[in-house]
């Protein structure tokens, strides 16, 4: 059983805060959901892609470093709770080891940054463009309502309206399906992202057969 004196409890206690600040950090930046960047990029007068680009890097890197430093935590108390163990176990320190080790050590950092970074940012913008479309066309319903442009209780689109509903199609690749009519094509668009009034709007009357 490992011992711990003064220095040992407080080194403990340091990683434990360190961890803490962690899970705060992890915290704050999930908060940020795609659907606040969404909002924040400016969603009804158009994203700059620039801005949305940083905004997911910024976001994929804070949770790589916060990985890194999780793993230096768990790290940390494997080695305080097998260090009798480790002791017994050791290599000869040569500079053939060192350089082995600092090369593994690099080429792991640099390939899983740049693996889990590329995921999060696709992951991200992703996300973001979906929660642009659901909120956009959310936006084209209501503001249709209100204004009266409405035939036997149903919302009719304008073809301004269309164009933007198929240049989101297309930058989530959602694709149609074969044998799928136009009209069947925007239900099932709808429907997958989530809205529900996709059968209050006339898509026949809004040219959409």
């Amino acid at each position: 059983m490992c011992k711990l004196n003064y220095i040992r409890t407080l080194q403990l206690l340091s990683a434990l805060f360190g961890f803490a600040g962690t899970i705060v950090m992890v915290w704050g930046v999930l908060a940020s959901t795609p659907n606040d960047i969404a909002k924040l990029g400016g969603l009804y007068l158009g994203i700059n892609p620039n801005y949305l680009q940083s905004i997911a890097e910024s976001r994929a890197y804070t949770i790589i470093g916060i990985l890194f430093v999780s793993l230096s935590f768990f790290f940390q108390i494997f080695i305080y709770v097998f260090e009798n163990k480790l002791n017994h176990r050791v290599f000869n320190i040569t500079i053939r080891n060192i350089t082995i080790c600092i090369i593994v050590g690099i080429v792991t950092i640099i390939t899983g940054t740049y693996l889990i970074h590329s995921k999060l940012v696709d992951d991200t913008i992703f996300s973001t463009h979906k929660e642009m479309a659901y909120l956009s066309l959310e936006k084209q319903y209501n503001y249709n309502k209100n204004h009266n442009k409405v035939l036997n209780g149903k919302v009719i689109l304008e073809k301004g309206q269309i164009d933007v509903i198929k240049n989101y199609m297309e930058e989530l690749s959602f694709n149609k399906l074969s044998g799928e009519s136009e009209a069947e094509y925007f239900v099932r668009f709808y429907k997958y992202l989530g809205h529900d009034f996709a059968n209050q709007i006339d898509f026949k009357e809004s040219g959409i057969q």
